[in-house]
């Protein structure tokens, strides 16, 4: 992941706009159930949640905009950015579903964003999607899939899966019912899986014995 961080960094300093740090990845597993969803929000209310009971990161809670302001950023910051995303999956209840979906499908997972902006305001992405800045975030996304060749993946936000629908060249597939990759692994477009816009139990059920299926052909 260390290339895909330096990518990241170097296109921050091509955009002297971008006030907050990017989200960065640790080493993630090959071959999992991948989640994709648009991009990690900014949220100190959630930052704080995640970061209470971290004694080490003490100093970050008693100013965390400065800390995730990229006018501060040093490279050092990307290794403590990193275990901070480590403890959001484990303790966000964000990331609960997915848990919860690789379960029952008895399979590792990972989770990524389209985007490595820190944003709240998905209206905002929406308007901004075919300038170039986020047009290169997006290509180092694929880069970065094409990395760690997950075996299933569930886009799980509608805006993020119109644009992977393209930018992964996907194509229908009616025998599986559902798209696949380039490299013939299924692909699955969907709302989102948590919070107040989540699908509704019905389709979450259909969701998950679709993926069951679709995995039992792997």
């Amino acid at each position: 992941m260390n290339l895909i961080n330096e990518k990241i960094v170097k296109l921050w300093e091509t955009d002297l706009n971008q006030k907050r740090s990017p989200n960065f990845y640790p080493n993630l597993k090959k071959n999992a159930l991948l989640f994709i969803g648009l991009n990690p929000s900014f949220s100190e209310k959630g930052l704080k949640q995640i970061l209470k009971d971290e004694q080490q990161y003490s100093q970050i809670l008693a100013n965390i905009d400065t800390y995730f302001n990229f006018n501060t950023f040093e490279e050092s910051k990307i290794e403590v950015f990193k275990s901070i995303g480590l403890l959001a999956k484990a303790k966000y209840p964000y990331f609960k579903k997915f848990a919860d979906i690789s379960m029952e499908l008895n399979m590792e997972w990972e989770h990524i964003d389209l985007l490595f902006e820190r944003e709240t305001n998905q209206k905002l992405i929406e308007k901004k999607i075919n300038d170039a800045f986020y047009q290169e975030q997006i290509k180092l996304s694929v880069e970065l899939i094409g990395i760690i060749e997950p075996k299933i993946i569930v886009i799980e936000n509608a805006f993020a899966s119109k644009v992977l629908k393209k930018s992964l060249e996907l194509e229908w597939n009616n025998k599986l019912g559902t798209y696949l990759s380039k490299t013939k692994k299924p692909v699955f477009l969907s709302g989102m899986l948590t919070g107040q816009r989540a699908l509704d139990n019905g389709s979450y059920e259909r969701l998950l014995w679709h993926l069951k299926s679709i995995k039992n052909t792997l």
